[in-house]
């Protein structure tokens, strides 16, 4: 099946998070990698506790607290906000090297790009312009404005139906494993992002895209 379509995940995909901004949420608030990490992945996850769409960020501070609040007491609203900013802070997040050029160069040759990610609704509607420019994919498929989330079906099936493309048609990006291989049981070719734009062109090019 020819590959017509890329789908990227944004977190640690496209976007990095600066390890001081992790390492200050520690300092300022007594929170160890392994009683916030949990929150940003795994059931405790905020797309997997949110209301009903749309969700926002305001509704992830809110669910971050109530549960950092054991941990952290009078501060847990504070930290929850921080620890939120992960999705839409510019202070937090940067593009990560590469990728921008990666994208900017598929959607001049024309090929179908679309954004898919488990956050809240300004992910998309307000990080990425600024962020990626004229690199930015006209499809974005998030859970907080789409109601879906990865790895389920619906996900992969939403964005690949934006694209006008099947799933065997589309190539799918994304820094988890249980996300890519879930990608990869529905038919479509995946690649675990693991900070090599390099292997992740040279994967593209292998599967039949050119730009």
């Amino acid at each position: 099946m020819t590959i017509r379509a890329v789908a990227f995940d944004i977190g640690s995909v496209i976007t990095q998070v600066d390890p001081d901004y992790f390492a200050a949420i520690e300092a300022d608030f007594g929170l160890t990698r392994a009683e916030w990490g949990p929150l940003l992945h795994g059931p405790e996850a905020a797309e997997h506790n949110m209301p009903a769409v749309p969700w926002h960020t305001e509704d992830v501070v809110t669910y971050f607290t109530s549960v950092l609040k054991p941990r952290c007491g009078s501060k847990a609203a504070a930290a929850a906000e921080r620890l939120a900013g992960v999705y839409v802070s510019l202070d937090a997040l940067t593009p990560i090297e590469g990728m921008v050029e990666l994208l900017l160069g598929l959607r001049r040759a024309g090929r179908p790009v679309g954004l898919l990610s488990n956050g809240p609704v300004e992910s998309g509607s307000e990080l990425m312009p600024v962020l990626l420019g004229a690199a930015l994919p006209d499809v974005i498929v998030l859970s907080g404005s789409h109601g879906v989330t990865k790895p389920d079906r619906e996900a992969f099936e939403m964005v690949a139906g934006e694209l006008r493309v099947k799933l065997e048609e589309c190539f799918f990006v994304d820094d988890q494993e249980l996300h890519v291989e879930a990608a990869r049981a529905l038919g479509m070719t995946a690649h675990r992002f693991q900070g090599d734009p390099a292997a992740l062109e040279a994967d593209l090019r292998a599967a039949g895209m050119s730009w």
